[in-house]
């Protein structure tokens, strides 16, 4: 949010918080990572089964990615029903879901004048640490 320094005003952040937080993408029940993306990634790692491949290889791979992407279009188009997530990170996303709008019913009439002035918002710590805490319920760490 910007370097806190004392007698000084808060500088703007490098990035603004709308580019990278997932806030309305969980009121809006939407996806807040970019998983499907690392998922792929994976998989098309796995498929070539080295690390640098050669180019004919690689074309190969490709082909044959295009053809399983292909027929997952297909099924789409043809209104097929998507594949679920599983029940477990559906039922994160509803507790999830449930601790966003907890937090912001509770703090909805707290306006801040400036979006990097958080110092000056009179929002009660103790809201912010539950809220965090209960977040914090709802995410696997595995290294």
């Amino acid at each position: 949010m910007g370097r806190i320094r004392f007698n000084v005003p808060i500088t703007a952040p490098l990035f603004h918080p709308h580019e990278w937080s997932v806030h309305q993408r969980t009121l809006d029940s939407a996806d807040r990572t970019n998983n499907f993306a690392e998922a792929f990634h994976r998989k098309l790692q796995r498929q070539f089964n080295c690390t640098h491949p050669t180019i004919w290889r690689f074309i190969d791979t490709i082909r044959c990615e295009q053809k399983a992407i292909d027929a997952d279009m297909a099924r789409c188009v043809m209104v097929e029903a998507a594949p679920q997530k599983k029940t477990k990170y559906r039922n994160a996303d509803a507790r999830i879901l449930r601790l966003v709008q907890r937090y912001n019913d509770v703090n909805n009439n707290i306006v801040p004048q400036n979006d990097h002035n958080y110092a000056n918002v009179n929002v009660s710590s103790e809201n912010i640490i539950n809220f965090l805490a209960g977040i914090s319920r709802n995410y696997e760490m595995r290294p």
